[in-house]
């Protein structure tokens, strides 16, 4: 366990993953709605099939491609703060802790700080620019 207080971990674990089911529940009938769209042409037929059905993987827009990759960078996101939470820790610690760990606590530790920089690139690519979201400035002079 790291420096986090149990409760904190439960709580944590107990919240992320609720709010990862709605995530999922989400874009599973986003995917779901966009995948069983018919053409007008197909409307007046008794049998209606999901777009993947009718069209393959190769008939799937652009936006559906992109909701499957939030999908597993969210996915990936949960899973390392889960982690890093219940695991051994980080390279964050106050200097005056170095001397109480344990080899067990350094490898611990070490793991922990890879898992910090996947969850760091993993939000990263999942966040938009700050740019983007912030209308322009106007120029001072």
């Amino acid at each position: 366990m790291g420096d986090f207080d149990p409760a904190f971990v439960h709580q944590l674990a107990v919240e992320s993953w609720s709010l990862y089911g709605v995530g999922m529940l989400l874009i599973l009938m986003r995917t779901w709605v966009s995948w069983s769209q018919i053409t007008h042409a197909e409307a007046h037929s008794k049998h209606r099939y999901a777009r993947i059905h009718r069209l393959g993987i190769r008939g799937l827009q652009p936006d559906d491609y992109l909701m499957l990759l939030a999908g597993g960078l969210y996915t990936a996101l949960i899973v390392c703060l889960n982690v890093i939470a219940g695991g051994g820790g980080s390279n964050l610690y106050p200097p005056e802790d170095f001397d109480t760990f344990t080899p067990q606590n350094i490898q611990d530790r070490i793991k922990g700080s890879k898992i910090v920089i996947i969850s760091e690139q993993v939000n990263h690519y999942s966040t938009p620019p700050r740019h983007s979201l912030t209308p322009p400035r106007p120029c001072s002079t």
